[in-house]
């Protein structure tokens, strides 16, 4: 016997194929009928292609499939609303003895139904299963798939590899691919995108690598664990390599020429199978996501076997018709019959349930907003003489299919949504919903009498705050401590809870004027001294200058990240080594003849000397070029040009300075504190409180004049403007420029010579900088008005107070911080809390850092 149960939407080729069925076999079929003409139509018509005169169901009058024994209708203030109240009304249920694969949550429209109802039920631990909320595109195996197919679309650009590498754990030589570490390492190497920098650019990195363990061997002072990591870095760089440019050269090779359609899908399962694994190694992977990798399979297999529809296709149209696949398949989550039902009012139809929720029954999503077919509209399909659906017809079948969810179901809930929150928008409750409520009431309802109604079979959500003050039982963890909360009038005095207590800590104290933890302040939490081990001035300047700078790269080791790809030209630090590194050499090699042969005070560079300066120019110029740090050629070349121009006036500038000082190089890169054989020890500075703070660094170059005088240059490559205040007078900026007084007492250290003068200087060797100097001699004064405030600056370290940064959202700046405040604090408002402030103990630091900025008018600075 053939049955044919509850037949909908019969298309022409299974209608004729039941017909064909039927004349050698008894057929039955069940038809369910709603009672209302328009909404059975599509039925009538399908049994009509049955061979079955439909028009004798149309007379059957057959009452809604609600009552007031069994019906509830509730209303909530929208939707986010409408679905905790189901989520509540499903715990509810289960605990009167409601089995969960007896219950269905079905929404009128996907969005925002279908999300919210499976994140609030899996909020509250209820097993859900149904249509799937994230279609296969945008799952594992499926977005691994089509990002790879898009790579050639972007040139292969390294944040497009790397979203795609990330997006999914993939496969490399069988491990886990190392994304992160290649990602630093693609960083480092310049990687931009194109085969040539991915080839040039990490191959160069990894003989630098080599190199460098090379050095580290031949050092013993330095351990083993430096070429060890050294060679671990060149080796990933190599597999980053050969893994990048296996992918270029293979889509370079299936997309030179039209395939088939089969090969194409080939190609693409064997790519998903290098990447993510055969099926048995995803056993690890979540159920859902496993499933969407098996439809992902089954769609390449459909596509293959278009060969008999088309001929060869290029790999742009294989790669747009997969994501026309992908994207269009939501799939399925869960088993069915194990747990809540999820989906579509559709899925209801024909169910045998306990328990139906129907989410957002207004106007606009239930039903829907029909639009007409651009390519083949309604008024062509009539036409048809109804072979062809129309898209109004979708209304009617809406109509049906609430209809059929409701038969079905011994108990029912009805979401109305009194408006979208997201959208600020009042909403109209369905027509449908106002046609049942009508049943119930037994006369006409509309809108306002819906939402005005008193019914006991009529519930109102008012809002989030109604809804947690009248419900019974709380669905999930958050209800319950918010319902805990409310009992106790609001009051944190009679509450335990960690996660309530926690948040509230959170929000008083970042809407407090106090300047707490949540700010940037790390009393008590243990910040290392530098008074401890050994620092640098750039580690005190940056503390000086701007404190949250110091806490986030120094102490949490989270410096600003750059990206190659978004430098247009060469960076100011890039070009600030460069020049330095160029300067380096070439002082070098002048330092490393003869005496004799170096150039005495009132020498003149010679045409040799200055050849051989654009010879290491253009030498260093072109490495930093091939490691792809100069940024886009075009603005390259101008750069490059400056650069050797920069150089040549250097000589220029030099010799007249060695001619009017006197003076002659003695050392370059005079590196101290750094614990290597040959170089000098730290500098050793006597606090105000008798500590001593060691300082470790390097001085570009030092000079020596006849008179013995020692000149101490470090090179600045950008503008001069904010050095030009320096002076014995304000020799450090209030602790913002203290390299030049250490560098000073390294000078004395290489000299032997603890009272020797010292002349210190900054010097801007290019025509940004003006080729200008700024410096002043190293006094007796200066070294101890640096002492000062270097006790100033190490009391302020280990205080573990550090101001917040303006990007932090904090209410008030509470520190004289010029980048974090550069207007000095300058409202009363401001003022009036530092003046409270500065009485804390803990920023007694801060405090002594803002005597000096006093004005008796503005008060404290």
């Amino acid at each position: 016997a053939l049955v044919v149960h509850l037949p909908q939407r019969l298309s022409l080729h299974s209608a004729k194929m039941l017909r064909e069925l039927s004349r050698s076999i008894p057929t039955t079929v069940i038809v369910g009928m709603t009672g209302i003409v328009a909404a059975d139509d599509e039925v009538r018509t399908s049994l009509r292609r049955l061979g079955i005169d439909g028009d004798e169901a149309a007379g059957i009058r057959v009452p809604f499939p609600v009552d007031l024994e069994r019906t509830t209708i509730l209303t909530a203030s929208d939707g986010d609303e409408e679905v905790r109240a189901a989520v509540r009304a499903v715990v509810d249920a289960v605990r009167a003895g409601t089995r969960l694969d007896r219950i269905a949550v079905l929404h009128a429209s996907p969005e925002p139904y279908a999300r919210l109802a499976h994140e609030q039920l899996h909020a509250a631990g209820i097993v859900t299963n149904g249509a799937a909320v994230v279609p296969l595109a945008a799952r594992m195996a499926g977005r691994t798939l089509l990002e790879l197919l898009g790579l050639p679309d972007g040139g292969y650009r390294r944040q497009d590899v790397f979203a795609w590498l990330s997006s999914a754990p993939v496969l490399h030589d069988g491990r886990w691919a190392p994304t992160t570490a290649w990602e630093r390492l693609s960083r480092q190497a310049a990687v931009v995108a194109g085969r040539d920098d991915w080839d040039g650019h990490l191959a160069q990195l990894a003989d630098q690598q080599d190199r460098r363990a090379e050095q580290a061997d031949a050092d013993d002072d330095e351990p083993d664990s430096v070429a060890d990591q050294a060679r671990t870095l060149a080796g990933r760089a190599r597999d980053l390599r050969r893994f990048v440019l296996r992918v270029i050269d293979d889509l370079s090779v299936v997309g030179a020429a039209p395939l088939p359609w089969s090969e194409h899908a080939r190609w693409a399962q064997g790519w998903l199978e290098q990447l993510l694994g055969v099926a048995a190694r995803r056993d690890s992977w979540p159920l859902d996501e496993r499933k969407a990798a098996e439809r992902v399979e089954v769609a390449l297999d459909r596509l293959g076997a278009l060969d008999a529809v088309e001929g060869p296709v290029p790999l742009e149209v294989f790669a747009r018709t997969l994501t026309l696949e992908l994207e269009s398949d939501l799939g399925r989550v869960g088993r069915f019959g194990d747990g809540v039902l999820v989906g579509s009012v559709e899925m209801g139809t024909g169910l045998d349930l306990d328990l139906v929720v129907v989410l957002g029954l207004a106007e606009g999503s239930f039903p829907s907003t029909v639009r007409d077919d651009s390519l083949l509209p309604d008024h062509e399909r009539h036409r048809t003489g109804g072979e062809l659906g129309l898209r109004a017809d979708r209304v009617e079948r809406q109509h049906r299919h609430l209809l059929g969810a409701l038969a079905g179901a011994r108990r029912q809930l009805l979401c109305v949504p009194r408006g979208d929150l997201r959208r600020s928008v009042e909403r109209v409750p369905s027509r449908w919903v106002l046609d049942l409520a009508s049943s119930l009431a037994g006369r006409r309802w509309w809108p306002a009498d819906l939402h005005a109604a008193v019914e006991p079979w009529v519930t109102h959500v008012a809002s989030f705050d109604a809804g947690l003050r009248t419900m019974a039982v709380p669905a999930t963890g958050q209800e319950h401590r918010l319902r805990s909360l409310l009992a106790t009038g609001g009051s944190l005095a009679d509450t335990d809870d960690a996660a309530t207590l926690a948040g509230h800590a959170v929000l008083t104290a970042r809407r407090s004027g106090d300047f707490t933890r949540f700010d940037g302040n790390l009393v008590g939490l243990g910040v290392p001294s530098p008074v401890d081990g050994i620092t640098s001035p750039t580690r005190l300047e940056r503390w000086a200058s701007c404190p949250h700078a110091h806490l986030v790269q120094d102490l949490l080791k989270a410096p600003p990240v750059e990206n190659p790809e978004d430098n247009l030209m060469i960076t100011a630090l890039q070009k600030g080594r460069l020049i330095h590194q160029i300067l380096e050499d070439f002082v070098g090699e002048v330092l490393a003849r003869p005496e004799a042969e170096r150039p005495s005070a009132g020498d003149s560079w010679t045409a040799a000397d200055r050849a051989r300066l654009q010879d290491i120019g253009a030498q260093r110029c072109n490495e930093v070029a091939a490691q792809g740090l100069t940024g886009r050629p075009i603005f390259w070349k101008r750069d490059r040009r400056r650069i050797l121009a920069d150089l040549h006036r250097f000589l220029d500038d030099d010799q007249r300075h060695r001619a009017a000082t006197g003076t002659v190089p003695v050392a370059v890169e005079l590196g101290f504190g750094f614990g290597v054989d040959g170089e000098l020890p730290a500098v050793e500075v006597a606090l105000p409180d008798g500590r001593v703070l060691r300082v470790r660094g390097r001085a570009d170059r030092l000079d020596r004049a006849a008179d013995g005088t020692l000149h101490v240059v470090d090179y600045k490559t950008g503008k001069a403007d904010r050095y030009k205040n320096l002076s014995e007078s304000d020799p450090i900026a209030g602790g913002t420029r203290l390299q030049l007084p250490l560098y000073g007492l390294a000078a004395r250290l290489a000299d032997s010579r603890p009272g020797a003068p010292v002349r210190a200087e900054y010097w801007f060797p290019t025509t940004r900088g003006k080729f200008a100097r700024h410096g002043y001699d190293v006094t007796d004064e200066v070294l101890a008005e640096t002492q000062a405030t270097l006790g100033v600056i190490v009391g302020g370290v280990e205080a573990g107070v550090f101001p917040p940064h303006p990007d932090s959202n904090a209410t008030f700046f509470y520190v004289a911080c010029p980048v974090c405040d550069p207007d000095g604090l300058g409202t009363v408002e401001l003022r009036r809390h530092w003046e409270r402030k500065r009485r804390d103990p803990a920023l007694a630091a801060y405090a002594m850092l803002a005597e000096p900025l006093d004005d008796d008018e503005n008060g404290p600075a």
